[in-house]
């Protein structure tokens, strides 16, 4: 049967976040399983050395020392975002840290730090920015702007030619959806915002066609287009993004050729009216 003080000890080196304790001198007094793999060694010979015997990048010792140091001093619990590097693969790795100083019988300062592994998350941030990167520059290249709304604080984010295309001024590139409504075509815009609700309901896509009032004055004819991209875990949508496109001189085309057409059927039905006539 299992002591409380076995399960502790299990439950310390077997978890999977880091847990260490060190001195003021930033010297280890305690280092889990995960720690000393990291450095490829054993927690027992981690103890009374610091993280310079194992980690090569002194920059990142330097900060380690100095900011338990920091902490000890002002006696006060911090949250950490930290890197460190692998000893045997030398990849950066990332961390969140919670640090917590502490006092012995003795005064001696010592801190306890529980590392949670993050870089997997902040890999997939890395990822997702160099494909909204490359999203932007295509979607720039074919002259459409981009919109990234965020449902559950109403911003919107967008790039340089969605300013561009409408005359605005670049402290709009993020913007509460009150701006976005406001510059809708007043005659369009229950007829857009009836076209997103329904994109949100019933879990399409959004796509609109409609007028915009430029900054300038001008109004412009768009291409609205859109998918929810995000969810949070009641399964309820939280982030959608989309482009844009101008498509002021199809629609003027498409007017001009329906109205030569119309003059085409009246100068046809003239000439017929002409001949009955004679």
């Amino acid at each position: 049967m299992l002591s409380l003080n076995d399960i502790i000890n299990t439950l310390t080196y077997e978890t999977p976040n880091i847990i260490i304790i060190k001195d003021y001198d930033g010297r280890f007094v305690f280092g889990n399983k995960v720690l000393a793999e990291l450095y490829g060694t054993t927690p027992e010979n981690l103890i009374g050395k610091t993280d310079c015997d194992f980690n090569p990048n002194k920059e990142q010792t330097d900060f380690y020392l100095k900011n338990i140091q920091e902490i000890m001093d002002s006696n006060e619990e911090q949250t950490v975002y930290e890197q460190s590097t692998d000893a045997d693969t030398l990849e950066i790795r990332h961390y969140k840290s919670f640090k917590k100083p502490f006092e012995d019988d003795k005064g001696n300062k010592y801190i306890l730090v529980v590392v949670n592994d993050i870089t997997d998350i902040e890999n997939d941030k890395v990822i997702l920015t160099q494909k909204e990167k490359m999203l932007d520059i295509a979607l720039t290249i074919i002259g459409e702007g981009v919109w990234d709304w965020n449902l559950e604080t109403n911003l919107v984010k967008h790039n340089q030619k969605w300013l561009d295309m409408f005359a605005v001024d670049d402290s709009k590139l993020e913007h509460h959806l009150d701006f976005f409504a406001s510059i809708i075509h007043p005659k369009d815009a229950p007829f857009v915002f009836d076209r997103i609700q329904q994109a949100l309901k019933n879990n399409q896509l959004y796509h609109s066609e409609h007028r915009i009032v430029c900054k300038d004055g001008e109004i412009k004819w768009v291409k609205d287009r859109g998918e929810i991209v995000e969810r949070n875990s009641e399964g309820e949508p939280i982030r959608m993004i989309g482009s844009v496109q101008d498509i002021t001189d199809s629609i003027k085309l498409h007017e001009k050729e329906k109205l030569l057409e119309k003059q085409s059927r009246l100068a046809t039905l003239g000439e017929m009216i002409g001949n009955i006539a004679h």
